[in-house]
């Protein structure tokens, strides 16, 4: 396999891609005049989003039309073409007329039927890991954030800490800054971490990496099955605390390998005890969020069904499991409702969105799109008997803070939703 550059593309917004994939996956050629054009919609339709959740106006058409403009739109084509040739997507077949071609078997899992209704992000990310990305395989970036602290919380890091750890485990140096901040972006847009800023006592900003995705390598897995076993006391919480003792693991990380045990079927849970399982539940293949990978010098592979029945025990230390956390509506209404009365200053406030947001992915451990949907269904179902939104005018306070801060609202049915206070604590 060639070797990587040691700086990324400058593609932090992965939707470019997929927006390439989606209206040319199709065809043999495509050309550079092709991929602008695309992109440049693309472009404008994440223009047009930022302006409505900034609270700035700005007449984008104008901009459209501006030589700027279409030097921006071609330098992003530039990127896009760099991390699809990075990725082992496409490659050049007419230099003089810049035309490429996909490469077979590569993008067509991601135009199926199936993956355009779920997870389009996960797919891309497999494609990415085959691809030598080395940065996001399961065991550098999710495996260090799995294993991080910060502030006395699991499952969490600073981002100038992950920046210096991830570039050792790597490229044997610190990663530069704007590499960081793009593999950053990926990783949040996959699903495998969202990115918080925290500001300290003197005024400073300090941005928090929260992973949002259970990670665990097999032989961890096997561990805490056998662990299960010998013991008498088989109830869950009792299992995580003293399994953790005994490795000297932290509390996110020990979750993150029952979880990944419950997913790939070694472990049951009942009545709120564990029973261990001997046998692989293959189901784990058709679920568009769980991949198993093997590692091995320098390489990833995506591990099938049939690549499982032939593994050796002496491979288990190379593999890594990746899987989302199981939430319920109820417990994330549950916690919903607790933060967003602890946020509250007084009973007729109103807390911030984003603070909220915060808390509960630190706590839940789920990607800020799960966040979205599971809110979003909320609102829609109870609307104001749950959840009372606030307006936020156009001369308040509220206002200069968001343009101030760039906080992100849920945009839900066109309308931004920036505040919110819950009106009973139950349904």
């Amino acid at each position: 396999m060639k070797q990587k550059s040691l700086s990324v593309p400058r593609l932090s917004r992965l939707e470019y891609v997929i927006g390439v994939i989606k209206e040319h996956g199709m065809k043999e050629k495509i050309t550079f005049n092709d991929l602008f054009e695309t992109i440049k919609k693309i472009g404008f339709s994440i223009e047009m989003m930022r302006i409505k959740t900034s609270g700035i106006y700005r007449d984008i058409t104008k901009e459209e039309r501006s030589t700027k403009y279409q030097r921006k739109m071609s330098n992003q084509t530039r990127e896009t073409i760099r991390l699809l040739k990075r990725w082992g997507m496409i490659r050049e077949v007419e230099k003089e007329k810049a035309t490429y071609e996909w490469i077979k078997g590569k993008v067509n899992p991601l135009l199926t039927t199936t993956n355009q209704k779920g997870n389009i992000a996960i797919g891309l990310y497999r494609i990415a890991v085959e691809g030598g990305e080395e940065f996001i395989f399961p065991s550098k970036y999710p495996m260090l954030l799995r294993d991080g602290t910060i502030n006395g919380t699991s499952g969490a890091m600073d981002k100038e800490v992950l920046q210096e750890k991830l570039g050792e485990v790597t490229i044997k140096r610190k990663i530069n800054p704007v590499s960081i901040d793009v593999i950053v972006d990926w990783m949040e847009f996959f699903g495998f971490s969202s990115l918080f800023q925290e500001r300290k006592c003197q005024g400073d900003i300090r941005n928090i990496i929260v992973s949002t995705k259970a990670v665990a390598r097999m032989d961890e897995i096997k561990n805490l099955v056998r662990f299960i076993e010998s013991s008498n006391d088989k109830r869950v919480n009792s299992i995580l605390k003293n399994f953790a003792q005994k490795h000297e693991l932290k509390e996110y990380a020990v979750r993150s390998i029952y979880n990944c045990a419950k997913h790939i079927g070694y472990v049951k849970e009942q009545n709120n005890t564990c029973l261990p399982c001997t046998k692989f539940n293959y189901s784990c293949f058709w679920d568009e969020n769980t991949i198993i990978v093997k590692e091995e010098n320098g390489h990833a592979k995506i591990l099938q069904k049939e690549d499982i029945e032939n593994i050796c025990h002496k491979d288990y230390e190379h593999i890594y499991v990746c899987t989302d956390f199981d939430v319920s509506v109820n417990e994330f209404l549950s916690i919903l409702i607790h933060e967003t009365r602890r946020l509250c200053k007084t009973f007729y406030d109103y807390a911030w969105i984003h603070e909220i947001k915060k808390q509960i992915l630190g706590y839940l451990h789920i990607p800020p799109k799960r966040f979205d949907e599971l809110f979003t269904l909320i609102y829609r179902k109870y609307g104001p008997s749950i959840i009372e939104t606030a307006i936020v005018q156009a001369d308040s306070l509220g206002l200069r803070r968001i343009k101030g801060k760039s906080v992100k609202p849920i945009i839900i049915d066109g309308k931004p939703i920036y505040r919110i206070r819950v009106r009973r604590d139950y349904l």
